[in-house]
């Protein structure tokens, strides 16, 4: 009797054993079948009220320049798709935009931006303190640099008013705008640098004009953005 308690005892020993090795090997399978990154976790759950901009993960870089033969593709995924198709429908908008226009958190959009421009999908350029996003292989460095400056509201306005004026002083396109003098020179000093208008002095008088180069860029640019 008491060796059949201890043949059953033994025999309960094995199969507790053999059990407890499959139930590992299919964890080990299922490991590796679905392999989960946590940063791609973490930033997908990440809200706009959680981490500052300048604290999430993956830091955007552009990729301005990149080859169609270095771009590499990306799997399926509704979110980047999503991102990608709204800055190729609405070039030059800068981060925040892309967050608030999709209604996605800034952690989201981060992490899919990171990716869309590693592949080569998406350029960026920085003007003044915001980054300005693009569709790669769509636009040159100065049609870029055009949007994004027609992306603010006063300088498409002077734009605007230069393309239909022509020729327009200082004091006509500031009573035009209802911008101070101050304010007007501030922004066409900026747009002198980037080679977009020319300014000419008589005197105490100044005027502006787009420059001849830039005359289709803008008028493009702007039918673009209209």
């Amino acid at each position: 009797m008491k060796l059949n308690r201890n043949l059953l005892a033994l025999a309960l020993v094995f199969v507790m054993f053999f059990s407890f090795s499959g139930l590992l090997q299919k964890q080990k399978e299922v490991d590796v079948a679905f392999q989960v990154n946590p940063q791609t976790v973490w930033a997908e759950k990440t809200d706009a009220k959680t981490l500052p901009y300048n604290m999430l993960p993956f830091p955007i870089t552009s990729n301005f320049g990149n080859t169609l033969t270095e771009r590499t593709p990306l799997p399926d995924n509704v979110t980047r798709t999503e991102i990608y198709n709204y800055i190729s429908a609405n070039p030059g908008l800068q981060f925040r935009a892309i967050c608030s226009g999709l209604g996605l958190s800034i952690g989201v959009v981060q992490f899919h931006l990171a990716l869309l421009q590693k592949a080569g999908l998406i350029d960026a350029i920085r003007k003044g303190k915001y980054k300005r996003f693009f569709a790669a292989g769509k636009f040159t460095l100065k049609q870029m640099e055009t949007i994004a400056a027609l992306r603010l509201s006063t300088v498409k306005n002077i734009l605007k008013a230069l393309l239909e004026g022509k020729r327009v002083s200082h004091h006509e396109l500031a009573g035009q705008l209802r911008i101070s003098s101050q304010g007007l020179t501030w922004q066409m000093n900026r747009l002198r640098e980037a080679g977009i208008i020319q300014e000419t002095r008589s005197g105490l008088n100044v005027t502006y004009t787009i420059g001849k180069t830039h005359v289709p860029l803008v008028t493009q640019a702007m039918m673009l953005l209209d």
